[in-house]
C-alpha cells in the first residue's frame, strides 16, 4: 500500500510566513510559558522552605513581639561537619523574612568538629549565601575559650584578664554592635557559649542589654540518646557537645544570669523532632547531598531514620506557636561530672539545692 503524504508539511516552501500580528502572539505566549515556569519553580522552592520551617516553627507561624528582635547569631558552622548548623542559620533567615528578628550579625566560633574560630569563619563566609544569610554581617569571634582565659586568671593574675590583644579586639567589634542595637539583644548561641559568658564577665555588655541567651545543652542524669544496645550505641551515646567545648562558660552564665537563659536539651533533637534528608533538600539544595549522606551515616551506625535538629529548635523562642512543639519551662540546672561520665554536662534537677533556676526546653 503507497503511504499518503501531507505534502503540506513537506514542503516548507510553499507555506505562508507568518503575520506581524502572529509573530506577536508567537512571542507573548512564549513569554507566557517562561514566566509560568519561573513562578511554578519559585513556588516549589517556596514551598519546600515552607515545609521545613513549618517543622520547627508551626503551620502558621507568628512573632511574639510586633517588632523585629534585635539577634546576634553566634555559629560554629563547618562545610564537612554537623549539618544541624547549616539549617538553623536557614531557619533564622525565615524568621528575619517573617519580620521576628533583624540579625545584627553572625560570629564564628570554634567547637564543632574540632574546628578552629578562624576555619569556621572561612566556611561562614563560603556558605551563608547560600542558606539565605548573605547579606549578614560577618564577624570573628574569639580563638579562646572562657575556661582558658578563667585559668589564665587564676595562674597569672592580672595578666590575661581578657585573653589575647586579637580576641579582646574581636569582642570589642562584637559588643559595639551589641551596645548599638535598638532595644534588648538576643544573642542565639548555636555552638560553644564562649562569646556571651566572655561579654558579660568582662563587662564589654551589661545584662541589661540582653534578653535572652539561646542555646543547646542539658539532659538529666543518666539519659543517653545513641542506640541503646550494643556497643556502637555506647560509643555513639550524644555527650553535651556545647557544654563540653567550653564547660566554665556554661557554668559563669547559669549562675550568675539564670534568667536569662533559655536552653534546648538534647531530647529535644531526637524521635519526631528530627528531619529528613528530603526535607533538607528540597528547601536548601546547596546542601543535599551532604543531608543524605548524614542521613545514611546515623541509619547505619546509630539507627536513626532521620538526622537529629538540636540546634534549629532555638528559633521556636521567636514565634508564638512553636514551643506547642516543645515542653518548656523553669528547671534547676548545673554544670556537674555524672558518676561514671567522661565529660562534664548540664544536669536538669528538681530541687532549688540542685542548682538555678534557668528555661529549658525538652
Amino acid at each position: 500500500m503507497r503511504a499518503t503524504v501531507n505534502h503540506k508539511f513537506m514542503n516548507p516552501v510553499r507555506a505562508s510566513a507568518p503575520s506581524y500580528a502572529e509573530k506577536i502572539v508567537h512571542i507573548i505566549v512564549v513569554a507566557i510559558v517562561f514566566v509560568s515556569f519561573a513562578l511554578s519553580a519559585a513556588l516549589a522552592t517556596d514551598r519546600a522552605s515552607t515545609e521545613l520551617a513549618r517543622h520547627f516553627l508551626s503551620d502558621t507561624p507568628a512573632c511574639v513581639q510586633p517588632a523585629p528582635s534585635p539577634v546576634l547569631l553566634v555559629a560554629d558552622l563547618t562545610l564537612n561537619g554537623e549539618i544541624d548548623d547549616s539549617v538553623s542559620l536557614h531557619i533564622y533567615s525565615i524568621l528575619e523574612e517573617l519580620g521576628c528578628i533583624d540579625v545584627l550579625g553572625v560570629v564564628s566560633i570554634f567547637g564543632n568538629g574540632g574546628s578552629t574560630t578562624a576555619e569556621v569563619h572561612r566556611n561562614l563566609d563560603v556558605r551563608l549565601a547560600k542558606l539565605g544569610g548573605g547579606t549578614w554581617r560577618l564577624l570573628r569571634g574569639p580563638d579562646e575559650s572562657y575556661r582558658k582565659v578563667r585559668n589564665k586568671r587564676a595562674t597569672r593574675p592580672p595578666a590575661g584578664q581578657n585573653g589575647t590583644l586579637a580576641d579582646q579586639e574581636r569582642l570589642v567589634r562584637i559588643a559595639e554592635i551589641v551596645n548599638g542595637a535598638n532595644g534588648q539583644v538576643v544573642i542565639v548561641e548555636l555552638g560553644p557559649m564562649t562569646v556571651s559568658a566572655r561579654l558579660l564577665s568582662s563587662g564589654l555588655i551589661q545584662a541589661s542589654k540582653i534578653r535572652k541567651i539561646l542555646a543547646v545543652g542539658g539532659r538529666k542524669g543518666g539519659e543517653r540518646f545513641g542506640r541503646p544496645a550494643g556497643l556502637v550505641g555506647r560509643l555513639g551515646s550524644f555527650t553535651d557537645f556545647n557544654v563540653r567545648k567550653d564547660t566554665k562558660a556554661v557554668d559563669s552564665l547559669i549562675r550568675n544570669w539564670p534568667e536569662k537563659m533559655f536552653l534546648v536539651t538534647y531530647r529535644s533533637g531526637v524521635g519526631q523532632r528530627m528531619i529528613t534528608a528530603d526535607m533538607i533538600a528540597n528547601a536548601i539544595p546547596a546542601i543535599s547531598e551532604h543531608a543524605t549522606e548524614r542521613q545514611q551515616w546515623l541509619r547505619r551506625m546509630l539507627g536513626y531514620e532521620g538526622i537529629p535538629s538540636w540546634d534549629t529548635w532555638t528559633a521556636v523562642y521567636f514565634v508564638r506557636d512553636g514551643k506547642i512543639r516543645l515542653d518548656c519551662g523553669l528547671q534547676y540546672g548545673r554544670v556537674r561530672m555524672e558518676d561514671g561520665a567522661r565529660w562534664p554536662r548540664l544536669l536538669i534537677g528538681h530541687q532549688p539545692d540542685e542548682g538555678w533556676p534557668i528555661e529549658m526546653c525538652r
